[in-house]
This record gives C-alpha cells, sequence and structure tokens, in this order.
C-alpha cells in the first residue's frame, strides 16, 4: 500500500522572501496598471520590486517559481494560507504562466517589460501564440517565462479527424482564451457544431482539456465555467441567426452535457443555476437524461453529495416528476452497481438526501413562490418575475462588501478571543489586511484595522504583540506605496491615510522622512511634517536622525516641526542650531524653542545670548525679533528673570531688553519694571556706576517702546518714587519725549 509523502513546506526565510516577491510583483503590477512608467509611483514600485527578486535570489526561490491557479510553488513547496502570494498567482495564471524565474539581479528595463506584459489582456497577446511566445520577443533574458501555447495543443489533438480542421481550432482557440468575437465564418461553423451532440460534446471536451493543475489534475470549477460560457455564447448566436433552431440546439447541449465527464457536467448545471441564463440547459434536459446523469454520479461516487440534491432540484423542481425520474435512475443505477456496499442501502441514502433536501431555511416564502414558478411544466425554462431585492443581494457578495465583513469579523474576533496564542494569529492576519488595504487605497478599511489593532494594546497580554502588529505594518509595502502617492490623493482621502500613519506610529516615520530630505519643497514634504507632529513627541527621535543629515534645507523643514511638537527632548539639538551661520537655520531654531515651555528652552537661548562672539549674539536677537511670534516673549521674560544683569548676565540682559523693546508686548511690562529698580544697595563696590545706568536706560527704553498703560503707570511710577538715577532717566527719556510729543 502506497503511503501519501510529507507535504513540502517551505523555510520561514524562504517563504518570507517569496511572499515579499509576491507583494512586490502585485504592487508594482498595481502601479504600472495605474499610472505612467514615468510617475514617481511606479518607478518606486518599480525599485522595491527588483530589490525583493534580489533579496528572493539570496533566499534561493526566485529561479524557478511554479504558478497555479492559486498558490505559488518553488521546488514543490509552498507557503500556505499567504493571500498575498494567492493573488499574485491569480494573476500570473490570467496571463497563461506556468513558470517564472529571476536571474539574481534583474535591469529595470527587465522588470519594466514584465509589468507591462502583466498590463496588458490576455486576448491582447492571442495573436503571438501566447505569453511566453510575446516574452521571447519582446521580453529580458534576466526574466523567463513558461506558458502553454494552446494553438499548439489544439494543433496537436486530433489531427486525423477532418472536422478538425483550422476554422474548429480558431473558434477553441477563441473561446478557450476569453474572446467572444467571432467572424461570420466562425459564426456558421459553431452553428453546423450545434446540430450533432456528439460534435458538441467533443468541442466541450476540446475547449476544456487544458484547464488543468500543473500536476495534470483537472480543475473541474475552471473547465465547467469555460464550457459553459461557450454554450451560452452558441446560444446567443443561435438566437440572432437561426431563431427557429434555438429549441434544437438547446436540446442537443442538454445531450451533450450527459456525454461530459460527470463532474464537470454537475458543476456546469451548478454554474447554469446562477447565471442570468440560468435554466437553459436544465430546462432543456428530458427526464431520461436526468436519470443517466444521477446513475453515473451514483456508481462514480458511491453516495449523493448537496450539491448533487441541489442540481436535482433545479433540474426536476415538478415535485409530481421527481418519483418517475427517480425509479429510472434506480433502474440504471443498479445495473451499473459494482461496489462493496449492498445497492439497497447506498440506493436508500442517495434517494432520502435527494428528496428531502430543502432550501427554505436559506430564501424567503415570497421568493420560494417565484423559484417554484421557474421552470414548472413541460420542461422548458419560463422567465421567472425578477426579484426586487436582487441587486442589493449581488452587492452583499461584491468585493466591498465582503472586505467590510473582512474587517468586521476579525475586529470582533480580536476583542472577543481569550486566548493569548489565538489572539496573536488574529493580530497576524489584521497585518496582512492592513497592508493590503493600504496598497488597495482602502484606507476607511485600513483606519477600522489598525485601530482595532491600537485597542489590543490595552490588553495586557497582548500589549507587546499589539505593538509589533503596527511596527510590522508601519515597516512594510503598504506604508512604502501610501506614502509614494499621498501627493496626488484628495484631501478626505488624505485625511484618512494621515489618520492610519497616526495609529501605525513612529514605526512609519522612516518611510516618510525620506520625504523630508529632499531639496524642494512640494506638498507631500508638507503632509509627512504633519504626520510627524501629529504623531508629537515619538516623532522627536526620527527627526533628531534626520538633523544629523546636515544639510540646510533639511535644518529648515526639520526645527519648525520640532518647534510644533514642543517637546523638552528637542532642546539640546536646537541649541546646537543656535551655533550656524546661516540666519535662515538660527532663526527657525530660535522660534522651535520658544514654543517649548521648558526651562531647558529658556536656558538654551540665555546661553547663545552669552557668546562672546557679539555679531552671534546679535543674530540671536535679530531672530527672536524677526519671528515675529508671540510665544518668543515668554521665552524673553524667562530669560530676563533668570539673569543677573550686573554680573555674568548683562549682555545677555541687554539684548533681551532689546528684544522685548522692538516686539512692543505688554507681557514683557513686569520683568523689564524689576531691571529698572535695581538700587545702588545690590551693587556692592565690585560694579560700577555705568553699568548700572546702562541697565536702567535700557529698561526705561523698553518701556516707552511698549507705551501701553501699564507701561505708562509703570514709568510715572518710578518718576515719583525711584531713586534719583532712575527718576533722571525718566525725565530724559519719557518725560521730555512726552512733552515733546504734545
Amino acid at each position: 500500500m502506497s503511503e501519501t509523502p510529507e507535504r513540502l513546506v517551505l523555510s520561514t526565510a524562504a517563504a518570507g522572501a517569496l511572499s515579499a516577491l509576491a507583494r512586490a510583483l502585485l504592487s508594482a503590477a498595481r502601479a504600472r496598471a495605474l499610472y505612467p512608467a514615468e510617475h514617481p509611483a511606479a518607478r518606486s514600485a518599480l525599485a522595491r520590486f527588483r530589490i525583493a527578486i534580489e533579496d528572493a535570489s539570496e533566499a534561493g526561490v526566485a529561479s524557478a517559481i511554479s504558478v497555479t491557479p492559486a498558490a505559488l510553488f518553488v521546488g514543490g513547496a509552498a507557503v500556505p494560507g499567504d493571500a498575498t502570494l494567492a493573488e499574485t498567482a491569480a494573476l500570473l495564471h490570467t496571463h497563461g504562466i506556468l513558470e517564472i524565474g529571476f536571474d539574481p539581479v534583474v535591469p529595470d528595463e527587465a522588470a519594466a517589460r514584465l509589468l507591462e506584459l502583466l498590463a496588458c489582456p490576455p486576448d491582447a497577446i492571442e495573436s503571438q501564440g501566447n505569453v511566453a511566445t510575446a516574452w521571447s520577443e519582446q521580453g529580458h533574458p534576466a526574466i523567463r517565462i513558461e506558458a502553454v501555447d494552446y494553438r499548439k495543443v489544439l494543433e496537436d489533438r486530433d489531427t486525423t479527424t477532418p472536422q478538425r480542421d483550422d476554422l474548429w481550432r480558431a473558434i477553441v482557440s477563441a473561446l478557450a482564451s476569453g474572446r467572444r468575437t467571432l467572424d461570420e465564418r466562425e459564426q456558421k461553423r459553431l452553428l453546423e457544431l450545434a446540430g450533432d451532440p456528439a460534435e458538441l460534446a467533443a468541442f466541450a471536451e476540446t475547449l476544456s482539456a487544458d484547464k488543468c493543475a500543473p500536476d495534470g489534475s483537472p480543475m473541474v470549477t475552471t473547465q465547467a465555467a469555460t464550457v459553459l460560457a461557450g454554450f451560452h455564447h452558441l446560444m446567443s448566436i443561435a438566437s440572432v441567426l437561426a431563431p427557429d433552431r434555438l429549441r434544437a440546439i438547446r436540446e442537443n447541449l442538454a445531450t451533450a452535457v450527459l456525454q461530459m465527464n460527470p463532474h464537470v457536467a454537475m458543476q456546469l448545471l451548478s454554474l447554469e443555476s446562477q447565471t442570468s441564463e440560468a435554466g437553459q440547459i436544465a430546462g432543456a434536459m428530458s427526464d431520461e437524461g436526468v436519470a443517466q446523469l444521477l446513475a453515473t454520479v451514483l456508481a462514480l461516487e458511491g453516495q449523493a453529495s448537496p450539491r448533487v440534491a441541489q442540481v436535482f432540484d433545479l433540474l426536476v423542481p415538478d415535485q409530481t416528476r421527481r418519483r418517475g425520474v427517480l425509479e429510472r435512475a434506480r433502474t440504471l443505477a443498479r445495473a451499473r452497481h459494482t461496489g462493496d456496499r449492498p445497492f439497497d442501502a447506498c440506493w436508500q441514502s442517495f434517494e432520502e438526501l435527494l428528496l428531502s433536501y430543502n432550501d427554505q431555511a436559506y430564501v424567503t416564502s415570497q421568493y420560494r413562490a417565484m423559484l417554484d414558478g421557474t421552470g414548472a411544466g413541460s420542461g422548458s425554462a419560463v422567465a421567472a418575475r425578477p426579484v426586487a431585492e436582487l441587486p442589493d443581494w449581488i452587492d452583499t457578495v461584491g468585493e466591498d462588501h465582503l472586505r467590510h465583513l473582512s474587517i468586521v469579523l476579525l475586529g470582533d474576533l480580536l476583542q472577543l478571543e481569550p486566548r493569548t496564542d489565538r489572539a496573536i494569529v488574529v493580530l497576524n492576519h489584521l497585518a496582512m489586511l492592513a497592508d493590503d488595504l493600504l496598497l488597495s487605497g482602502t484606507y476607511d478599511g485600513a483606519v477600522q484595522v489598525l485601530e482595532a489593532v491600537r485597542d489590543a494594546v490595552a490588553r495586557t497580554d497582548l500589549q507587546a504583540a499589539a505593538t509589533q502588529t503596527l511596527q510590522q505594518v508601519g515597516t512594510a509595502a503598504g506604508v512604502r506605496e501610501a506614502t509614494a502617492i499621498m501627493a496626488d490623493l484628495g484631501q478626505a482621502e488624505w485625511a484618512l491615510l494621515a489618520q492610519c500613519f497616526g495609529t501605525i506610529g513612529a514605526s512609519c516615520l522612516e518611510v516618510l522622512g525620506e520625504l523630508l530630505l529632499t531639496d524642494t519643497d512640494h506638498p507631500a514634504a508638507e503632509r509627512a511634517g504633519d504626520v510627524f507632529v501629529g504623531i508629537g513627541a515619538d516623532a522627536v527621535p526620527a527627526l533628531l536622525k534626520l538633523l544629523d543629515q546636515g544639510a540646510s534645507t533639511v535644518r529648515l523643514r526639520v526645527a519648525p516641526l520640532l518647534g510644533r511638537i514642543a517637546s523638552p527632548l528637542a532642546v539640546p539639538a536646537l541649541q546646537a542650531l543656535l551655533r550656524a551661520h546661516d540666519s535662515r537655520v538660527l532663526q527657525a531654531a530660535v522660534r522651535a524653542l520658544a514654543a517649548i515651555d521648558d526651562p531647558a528652552a529658556a536656558r538654551a537661548i540665555q546661553i547663545a545670548l552669552r557668546t562672546p562672539d557679539a555679531k552671534a549674539r546679535e543674530m540671536v536677537v535679530d531672530a527672536l525679533v524677526a519671528a515675529a511670534d508671540r510665544r518668543v516673549v515668554p521665552m524673553l521674560v524667562r530669560v530676563l528673570e533668570s539673569s543677573r544683569p550686573l554680573r555674568g548676565d548683562y549682555q545677555v540682559t541687554l539684548h533681551a531688553l532689546d528684544a522685548l523693546a522692538r516686539l512692543r508686548d505688554a507681557r514683557a511690562v513686569p520683568p523689564v519694571t524689576a531691571v529698572m529698580g535695581l538700587r545702588r544697595s545690590w551693587l556692592g563696590r565690585a560694579f560700577s556706576r555705568r553699568r548700572l545706568r546702562t541697565v536702567k536706560r535700557s529698561a526705561v527704553q523698553t518701556l516707552v517702546a511698549i507705551g501701553d498703560e501699564a507701561a505708562l503707570l509703570a514709568l510715572d511710577h518710578a518718576n515719583r518714587n525711584g531713586d534719583r538715577l532712575l527718576r533722571s532717566l525718566v525725565r530724559e527719556l519719557h518725560v521730555r519725549a512726552v512733552a515733546g510729543a504734545a
């Protein structure tokens, strides 16, 4: 007895590299379909694709990748449960690719040509045979493609049969590739085939023969869908060119279905029940044909299934006919029975399921009545009255609704799951879903997913895992893709994407920081800066890292962001910028420090004003005044209050008073009044009267410059109650000025 071979599984590193390659290929193909090749988003996606190829080559998974409709294999091993791999496999399979391989280094030209090829509809390269032929003529040797050549397969098939001529093969090739436009000769030949059920069965077999997996196993659903589409196309041609033969053609098609593989036939009938042309073939099938099909299925499978019961319900909706059909099927099945199980036992379970099948629990009574009226009578399909709710029902299985359902279900599952290990699995699924949503531009859905992950941080057992999940999303391809196109987004879309970035947190700032390193201002850099500010203090380390880049343009962009965040963590870096020789950088640093409500920021300004370089001190003062920002005044007030005017902070005090005089803000009146009121008894013998006079004069000039009611009251009080030096200065600078103005 043979044993089932153990399933091959890729290593973690190889699986990750293959997943990253598939994600990069899918993202690049989407970007190329949306944007021209020279667009920044397309170029960025192309660069990530090439990097992913190099990483996959190092992991040993890029040289030969086998393609199936739903998976990618390397050496017979696959990565189970990866939605991105399945989507990439579907894209490649749609273009007929069976295997694709990459060199370790793929030039931009080769990768761009592959994306151009994948952006073309499959039928656009049909004239060249297949995608492999097109690639050999237009591609690049760094990428290798193997594909099915349907024309060659059809040429090798039935070469001894006179009916299998070039026209016949052209019809098969057209319908197999999805082309529905046939010329006059092809339509005439197809109608000739419709007169012979045996020819129709052979036609259906050839049409579906190549719909197989790489291991040779038939893809039953794909085969059935291909044949059904061909049959429906034949009926649409007959309804126009030969309406008098339409009923006979339907009967021939029903007979041809009975000659097909029973599994394909059952799937075809099941699919037909879901189309807008439901019942055309099923309604033309006779009771004898239905009995033959049931007997064949029982002989092959040995038992009934809900799918068989559903098809039986479709073929024989009339309850009065069912017994007669089942009796005939029983006679035919008994003659074919070869199993070990007694026939009567097999048939009893088979019959019970067919007769007891009921979908009443799944449909309304009103719709059930409509279904019962469809196809009743002599076996011909009777058009049912359209159901008003049908468009809404179809919407519920549309892509948008299913995506929304996935978001809601995964979010609810994360909240309800008490076990930590299972909740972590859900977090991993949410991370992949968030990345896919960002890649596809579904930012409203991404907001919901990311908020669900953020809420999980509050759980003690999931705090580390949820934080790691957000970091994983922040460094994945979805954030890079969204960053590349965010300058082109409308305000509503940008608001949603900014909310995504804010929820992800600091892990996405490395990608966004690249936008701040450019030499020119552009909307993307402005929006990136808003994200940094929105994240707050957690963004300060990333901004400080950008300051190390050294370029003045970067400093001019980063310093205001640090001021908007207003975190004390930024003070040391901003203080270093005060030594810059570029007045623009110095002004930006001063303005940022002025916005930080912390003593450390005031000390930084104070230290800058103490520098022995007079020109540097003047630049700092000019920057404070040029900022023209009311937030500078509290900074200067704090500097003035913490200074010792007649000792080491003499120059600092004079510069602060000069700046306040030029800013003319009433909030400076109390500290300036305090400086103005300094008395000689505080001096001791070590300080000269000249220094005291200079400080007092500067304080009086500042109050005169401010000139509001509080400043005038302070000057009047000094003129009446101050010491002799102060009264003299007030009369000289204020009273005389007032008298002169009068």
